[in-house]
């Protein structure tokens, strides 16, 4: 078995994998979850191989009580990875948005292949069909963009997401809705139909918390993996953890 530990600011992701895929997911809040946290890692042999991605540099109490009880590597500038990572400034590059490229490879080997992940922001990041990780683009994620037109206006109100909207808002809710949820349909289109300009028979994978309220919307074929990054941990340690 092989442990993965995703720990973002608020959410922690604990994912076991044998050599088939992953068989379990524990989705654990970083703030009030610190027991249930310890008891899940009770369960899991000491002997398993573990892998931590980390959104916060300094080492913390989470990050103890996983370093303290498994072999673990960090993934980091100095980990081997099956692809060549060209991207200019590697110390700047998030570690999940690598963790995707590498699954992306190692699903659509000699592909080229961009994975687009909808979370706090929307990530587009692309591996060529030599296996070289070229880059991409970041922009806001849906919420963002809401939270961002309510606390930077006096009168727009902040509203939840919601499904098929139509591209005229008749009123206000309706407006902001169309802006923010066609905004990103449009720039979704764009950004494909760009890539498909510049590479032939593109792989395009889908994933992220808010992927589902627009897997709908693409007009391409799609592959929609919501746990991509989690799965690009687990070949990365595979690769790494003799080092």
């Amino acid at each position: 078995m092989y442990l993965v530990a995703d720990l973002g600011n608020t959410q922690l992701k604990l994912a076991l994998f044998d050599q088939k895929g992953m068989v379990q997911l524990k989705k654990l809040n970083r703030e009030t979850d610190f027991d249930l946290f310890k008891e899940h890692l009770d369960s899991i042999s000491p002997e398993t191989p573990c892998i931590i991605s980390s959104v916060i540099e300094e080492e913390n109490e989470i990050e103890k009580e996983i370093t303290n009880r498994f072999k673990t590597i960090y993934l980091n500038n100095s980990s081997n990875l099956p692809l060549k990572n060209n991207y200019r400034t590697p110390e700047t590059l998030g570690q999940d948005r690598l963790a995707n490229a590498v699954a992306c490879h190692t699903h659509h080997p000699n592909q080229n292949v961009l994975s687009i992940d909808m979370g706090t922001c929307i990530k587009y990041d692309f591996v060529n069909a030599t296996g070289e990780y070229l880059g991409g683009a970041i922009s806001p994620g849906l919420q963002m963009r809401l939270e961002s037109l309510s606390t930077n206006t006096g009168r727009l109100p902040l509203l939840e997401p919601e499904g098929d909207v139509a591209v005229i808002g008749g009123n206000t809710k309706e407006s902001i809705l169309s802006g923010v949820m066609n905004g990103i349909r449009f720039e979704l289109e764009g950004v494909i139909e760009e890539y498909k300009r510049q590479y032939n028979d593109l792989y395009i994978v889908l994933t992220g918390g808010d992927h589902e309220r627009f897997v709908k919307a693409f007009k391409y074929p799609i592959f929609a993996r919501p746990n991509l990054t989690l799965e690009g941990l687990y070949y990365i340690l595979k690769i790494n953890e003799s080092k």
